[in-house]
């Protein structure tokens, strides 16, 4: 009797452990999530201590973006002003490799966003979440100086089906801006916007293309490589988006054909894949857009971290 209780639980053990592996490793059947990624400890939030009380708290970033957290904008689990300290995770890019890394693919309403920030704000205390206050949200001012058009706030949602998507929460225009911070005068341009949510946020505009000559984009990788182990991507520095390729077509190719690119537009081409021996795999290939292109790509054999470090240097 001893040895078959010890043979069950050394079988529990090993499905326990498989189902870890492939919770952390296997990307979803929707490539908008490649979840294994943002599962590494590198990619853990930024925490910074904040002393919330009677005085409005002005936090400046690493990229020089400044969060106001007023007066009675955190509330506790009961709804009341927060007051005391808090712990602010924060993650914040600009890069559209760590829009891979975590995730958060910039599409909305199946049409590719022009991305400028990726965010991610949380406050706790005491290891318990703290909330905003609707009527009195925090406020972000970005240093986005290079664009002139007005830039739309996403904020990442479950759907219906419990796959994540963006919904839109308001539109800010590129301006100056100054706030006092104690007699101190903090100073920059970009847009600003409210936030009345903790969680993930992205900065970015539609694209149109109109009067552009567009193409669909396709790549055909070896053999094995399916939706169910693999990832694909076209990123694109020159729109500053990501197209997700996830029309698996006859089991041979991977298209995204509802959204186009402009032709002769640069786009890099991107693989991430767990094999079934344990293996990740990865594959990359600069190009540009062309008129019934099928690019095929050859993955070569990485570690997690080195694919990591090879998307955020797109």
């Amino acid at each position: 009797m001893k040895h078959w209780l010890f043979i069950a639980i050394l079988l529990l053990m090993t499905l326990s452990s498989c189902f870890q592996e492939k919770e952390i490793f296997i990307p979803r059947n929707t490539p908008e999530d490649p979840a294994y990624l943002y599962t590494q400890l590198e990619n853990r939030p930024t925490h910074f201590i904040l002393n919330i009380s009677e005085e409005d708290v002005y936090f400046t970033t690493p990229q020089k973006n400044v969060i106001r957290i007023q007066k009675g904008s955190l509330l506790d689990k009961k709804g009341n002003a927060f007051s005391g300290k808090a712990v602010m995770e924060l993650i914040e890019s600009t890069s559209l490799g760590d829009h891979i890394v975590y995730g958060k693919i910039p599409f909305y309403h199946n049409q590719s966003l022009e991305s400028k920030n990726l965010l991610f704000l949380q406050f706790t205390s005491a290891g318990e979440k703290l909330f905003f206050n609707p009527s009195l949200p925090l406020e972000w001012y970005s240093n986005i100086t290079d664009h002139e058009a007005p830039l739309q706030l996403y904020y990442e949602v479950n759907a219906e089906n419990n796959n994540k998507e963006w919904v839109w929460k308001s539109a800010s225009s590129v301006e100056e801006w100054t706030l006092n911070q104690g007699g101190n005068l903090i100073s920059g341009k970009g847009c600003t916007f409210s936030l009345v949510e903790s969680g993930w946020y992205i900065i970015a505009n539609p694209h149109d293309f109109a009067g552009e000559t567009t193409s669909s984009l396709c790549i055909q990788p070896n053999a094995g490589y399916n939706k169910g182990n693999t990832v694909v991507f076209g990123v694109s520095k020159e729109w500053e988006t990501i197209i997700p390729l996830y029309e698996f077509v006859s089991e041979t190719y991977f298209c995204h054909n509802e959204v186009k690119l402009p032709v002769n537009s640069g786009i890099k081409f991107v693989l991430i894949s767990y094999r079934e021996d344990g293996n990740h795999t990865y594959a990359e290939m600069d190009s540009s857009v062309a008129v019934d292109q099928t690019i095929k790509l050859y993955p070569q054999v990485l570690s997690v971290k080195e694919i990591i470090n090879k998307l955020r240097g797109f």
